[in-house]
């Protein structure tokens, strides 16, 4: 069964590296789409062979361009598609434009999102984590879902909550490397990542 699993993610990678490398490069909104990639394939290693829904927490359409928001689900969904026990759902935070941009979504927005899926087995939020995290209802839960962040602010509310093992892993955007512009990037999905951001987990933070 494990070998059959990881055939599977082997077979999502190398489909998806098609997606995206034909053409030599990648635009502005799969530049973010890598960090689904990764993402996907974090709760494929994690959830293979298991079944549940795993909710994709977006910020609001104002804040993003739909484009943008739906190459993320897509890109996520594909890497998960060889997994018929894994169901992806999402769900969009309700807030100003204005707080989701700077990082600044408070709790009871989360609390909101996190309840349209009240039974996922995982929650991956492409709009970041409010301060005070480690104290969202979703950890007290008898056996909480695994959580995966990413935080294209750079911004560190998620800390202590990674500290605390709440959460399973965090991208982040490297600080010594500039965002592109507006053109489009070259290169496969992996070297993006590895170029651009950073995944920390608990291991990671503690070296």
């Amino acid at each position: 069964m494990l070998a059959a699993c990881l055939g599977c993610v082997a077979l999502a990678s190398w489909q998806l590296y098609r997606s995206f490398y034909d053409g030599g490069e990648i635009s502005r909104d799969r530049y973010h789409a890598v960090v689904a990639y990764a993402m996907g394939h974090q709760v494929a290693r994690e959830f293979a062979g298991r079944q549940g829904k795993v909710c994709l927490i977006f910020p609001p359409e104002s804040a993003s361009s739909a484009d943008a928001l739906d190459t993320l689900f897509e890109t996520f969904a594909r890497v998960l598609r060889p997994f018929p026990g894994l169901e992806v759902k999402e769900a969009t935070l309700r807030v100003k434009a204005k707080l989701a941009r700077n990082g600044q979504v408070p709790a009871a927005a989360f609390e909101e999102a996190f309840a349209e899926v009240p039974n996922a087995v995982a929650f991956i939020s492409f709009a970041g984590i409010p301060r005070d995290s480690e104290t969202l209802s979703v950890f007290s839960k008898r056996e909480p879902p695994a959580v995966f962040i990413y935080d294209a602010t750079g911004g560190t509310n998620w800390s202590n909550a990674l500290k605390q093992r709440r959460l399973r892993a965090v991208v982040v955007p490297r600080p010594d490397v500039k965002p592109p512009g507006k053109g489009a990037i070259a290169g496969p999905p992996e070297a993006i990542f590895k170029e651009h951001f950073l995944m920390v987990t608990y291991e990671s933070l503690a070296q």
